[in-house]
């Protein structure tokens, strides 16, 4: 069960993107500390370092959200990392419906989330993206 020890297994990552969906942040605070890093391009503040930042950023995210949903598609364990893929299936307070994959990695150190980090299978929004494709145009590989 997810508390003050978190160990890496299937049924604690199970229960940890159950939490996200069900929007309990007192159960997903849990396994984070001062020390943890939660990054995911998704909010906007992309990197949220130690629990006060990453709790901002998830009041911000389920208080914007209707309903979110996890289903975990590929778990892989490996002593004190794992590497999830998700279907996410949100939907936004304005209607929008949102689904996608995301890959999560999770790092645990002294039995608390160290690492939480999303890749996203799609590119960046805005300046980035923007400047990713011009800088492609202009120095486009001659192959």
């Amino acid at each position: 069960m997810m508390a003050n020890n978190y160990e890496l297994n299937r049924e604690n990552i199970e229960l940890l993107f159950e939490s996200f969906s069900n929007k309990d942040i007192e159960k997903v605070m849990s396994v984070f500390d001062n020390d943890s890093i939660f990054i995911d391009a998704h909010y906007p503040e992309k990197e949220m370092i130690g629990a006060h930042s990453i709790r901002r950023g998830l009041s911000w995210s389920i208080n914007n959200m209707s309903s979110m949903k996890f289903t975990i598609l590929n778990l892989w364990i490996s002593e004190d990392k794992a590497s999830v893929e998700v279907f996410a299936q949100h939907k936004l307070k304005i209607g929008l419906k949102l689904n996608f994959k995301e890959v999560f990695i999770i790092e645990i150190k002294n039995q608390k989330i160290k690492r939480f980090e999303a890749f996203l299978p799609y590119p960046p929004f805005g300046f980035v993206n923007f400047a990713s494709k011009l800088i492609w145009k202009i120095f486009k590989p001659k192959i």
